[in-house]
């Protein structure tokens, strides 16, 4: 009975996420900001419920915690189509990892949309609506891993702190000494790792741009057709099919040309993004090994490569600990 109960108590907040997203969406800059610091605080009190079944598990713990992070998943996509880009800090009991570790398993997340999308891939745009989805989807995911870069290169760059980060992933809660702050990511290799990860990940977001534009087009194609199937009444059926007669092959080729040409560009554009997936991991694996290299040079020392100091975000395998899409 009470595993019902918070079902409907996380649909409940489901929906008016979706609410709110949909209203921030359609109004302007002010208002906008007013519905992203309502849908911040949405993100952040499932956060903190999850934190504190984490903390303090009982019986029916593991479904509440599914529960709210199935809203939580929600909430993110609606922060990212709104535009909302404010960083969510929850103090919880979330194990940390390295970046790039955490890095590395969303890039597993955004290969798997893209496995997903294999029609596409083969250049077919049969569900707009669904690639559309599935593009927001990608979106989202791409948009945490650009948190996480983006604040590994704040702390290489002397600017930030290494201490861990929130249960959200995005933060860098706690405190760290600021001469520490640079020897964040010792060795060469990794020093500016973070930097090439953010350029990557920017290009990456921007063909996924391109795609939503492209979909979008798509799918307003198609609804212009349909609803012009549908303007010809009983009185004009035999006229209308007299017109069209002789333009109907020509139309269709059109139309499938339209079709094809989007689906090739959306096509191209995963290709892209999936080449650049794998360039991020290749990184990963050189920060790792210059990191590792610079650990085995300093043993011994008392100014070595200080493992500790390495940029810490939330690991984004612990159901609530994902990082959020900014």
């Amino acid at each position: 009975m009470a595993h019902s109960r918070n079902r409907k108590i996380a649909g409940g907040v489901a929906l008016a996420v979706a609410a709110g997203a949909a209203f921030a969406v359609a109004t302007g800059t002010g208002q906008a900001a007013e519905n992203c610091a309502g849908l911040d605080n949405a993100l952040r009190a499932n956060l903190t419920a999850v934190a504190e079944q984490r903390r303090d598990p009982a019986a029916g713990s593991a479904d509440r915690i599914a529960d709210r992070t199935a809203v939580v998943d929600q909430i993110r996509q609606h922060r990212s189509a709104a535009g909302c880009t404010g960083t969510v800090d929850v103090a919880a009991a979330c194990p940390n990892v390295p970046w790039d570790q955490a890095m590395a398993v969303e890039l597993d997340r955004a290969w798997a949309v893209t496995e997903q999308m294999s029609g596409e891939r083969s250049g077919q745009l049969v569900d707009p609506q669904l690639t559309q989805t599935r593009v927001t989807r990608l979106g989202g995911i791409v948009g945490g891993i650009r948190g996480i870069a983006q604040g590994a290169q704040r702390v290489q760059a002397g600017t930030g702190n290494a201490a861990p980060g929130t249960a959200d992933g995005t933060g860098t809660a706690g405190a760290a000494d600021a001469g520490n702050a640079g020897a964040a990511d010792a060795g060469a290799g990794a020093a500016g790792g973070a930097g090439r990860a953010v350029g990557i990940i920017n290009a990456v977001g921007g063909l996924i741009g391109q795609i939503a534009g492209i979909v979008q087009a798509a799918r307003a194609a198609r609804q212009a057709e349909q609803q012009a199937a549908g303007q010809g009444g009983p009185g004009n059926q035999a006229g209308a099919e007299n017109r069209a007669g002789a333009d109907e092959q020509q139309g269709e080729a059109g139309a499938g040309d339209q079709a094809d040409d989007a689906g090739n560009r959306v096509a191209q554009r995963i290709q892209q993004i999936r080449a650049r997936i794998q360039q991020l991991r290749a990184l990963i694996q050189q920060i790792r090994a210059a990191r590792q290299a610079a650990g085995d040079q300093g043993a011994g020392q008392d100014q070595g490569a200080d493992q500790g100091q390495v940029y810490q975000v939330a690991d984004p395998r612990t159901p609530g600990c994902a990082p959020a899409t900014p």
